[in-house]
């Protein structure tokens, strides 16, 4: 009962998802200043690995689940500021560029594409796996049904002398 309670209670009836963006905002924040440990290491990393780490580590962080807050017709103002400032943290580490650096030049050096066109990248092929996903479970279902429930279908059969005949599939 307790634990319903405390679900329950953390739930935003608003669905703003400000707190669940600041959270992971700021775990992206952390692990790009614990990043900045690796880099000053005996050996250190190059750019190219430190880019790679980015992607690998800080991304998955800070765009955990945002398929929930990134739709049509929401304001995204406040996640994409909060990304933006995450992104030139990690466009700074990477560049080794001061901190007073535009922001356009060190992403441009970095090779780190804008925030918003990733999201939308994203965004585009979470669409293509779902739609592609229901296609083969409609394949599957269509498949696994008994054999006097499914609808005939037509299919035109080429033979190698060319004439085509239309059958029924049973």
């Amino acid at each position: 009962m307790l634990q319903d309670y405390l679900v329950l209670s953390r739930f935003n009836y608003k669905l703003l998802f400000c707190q669940y963006i600041n959270f992971y905002a700021n775990k992206a924040i952390s692990t790009i200043k614990c990043m900045k440990i690796l880099g000053n290491s005996s050996r250190g990393l190059n750019p190219v690995q430190k880019r790679h780490f980015h992607g690998c580590c800080t991304l998955p962080i800070a765009l955990y689940r945002f398929q929930l807050w990134y739709y049509n017709k929401v304001p995204l103002a406040y996640p994409l500021k909060k990304l933006k400032k995450i992104q030139r943290r990690a466009a700074i580490w990477i560049t080794g560029a001061f901190h007073m650096s535009p922001t356009a030049g060190i992403k441009a050096i970095a090779e780190l594409i804008p925030i918003h066109l990733h999201l939308q990248k994203l965004y585009v092929h979470i669409l293509s796996q779902t739609s592609f996903s229901l296609y083969l479970h409609n394949q599957w279902t269509d498949f696994h049904k008994p054999s006097y429930a499914r609808k005939p279908q037509m299919r035109a059969i080429c033979t190698y002398v060319g004439c085509t005949k239309a059958t029924t599939n049973d």
